[in-house]
């Protein structure tokens, strides 16, 4: 008979336990599912493009100029009446809707039309990310993946340009494309990666746990 209770006593405890794991791992994937409901992914919503907008509206373009849209190339195209120095435009959305990690990838090609340059990508945001920074060459062509932060109610964007230098001008035209795919805003910090690391080192794949504690606690209402 005590044979018999203790193994009824198992098997009921096993079965309770299995139960719980399994509701526990249904709870999980609701919750995850929830969260990327949550995300807003592409240019969508708050984040449509005719809420965009460039530091100088002298030959830049954003495509396309308004509505939702799964893609969006940020354009540059300027006479530079110097033979060197540096040139930088922003495209930016005013206000981030949220505070949270923004990831994407990007395609990045520019040129200087009469000399050599370099291409710098930055993100701008509560954490500016140089994502790329190119040698000098006459055009160049890079692509990638990254992520950056953004803070509720301040700006968020890209910032591109670089240096160059040309021994023909005042002709020389510098050119920069940027085209953003596969964008995802967040509505909170999204770590991933397992390191204990505190480096600064926001981009994608390098985000930690421990960083993401000091963002959100330098970040009012994070």
């Amino acid at each position: 008979m005590f044979r018999r209770s203790s193994l009824r006593s198992a098997r009921s405890t096993s079965t309770h336990s299995f139960l719980k794991s399994s509701y526990a791992r249904r709870l999980h994937a609701e919750q995850l599912e929830d969260r990327r409901m949550l995300a807003v992914m592409g240019f969508n919503g708050d984040y449509e493009l005719q809420n965009w907008s460039a530091s100088t509206t002298a030959g830049t373009s954003i495509t396309p100029s308004s509505g939702s849209s799964d893609t969006a190339t940020f354009s540059s195209a300027v006479t530079i009446p110097l033979s060197s120095g540096t040139y930088f435009v922003d495209f930016t959305l005013p206000s981030s809707p949220e505070t949270g990690s923004v990831s994407f990838d990007y395609a990045y090609a520019g040129q200087n039309s009469l000399g050599s340059r370099s291409g710098i990508l930055t993100t701008l945001g509560a954490s500016a990310v140089n994502v790329e920074n190119t040698p000098f060459a006459s055009s160049f062509s890079v692509s990638g993946s990254a992520t950056f932060i953004a803070e509720k109610d301040q700006p968020l964007g890209f910032q591109i340009g670089g240096v160059f230098f040309s021994s023909q001008f005042p002709s020389n035209v510098l050119s920069d494309n940027l085209t953003i795919t596969n964008f995802v805003a967040h509505d909170s910090l999204v770590v991933d990666s397992t390191s204990d690391l505190d480096d600064g080192d926001y981009s994608k794949g390098n985000f930690t746990l421990r960083e993401a504690i000091d963002v959100a606690n330098s970040i009012a209402g994070a």
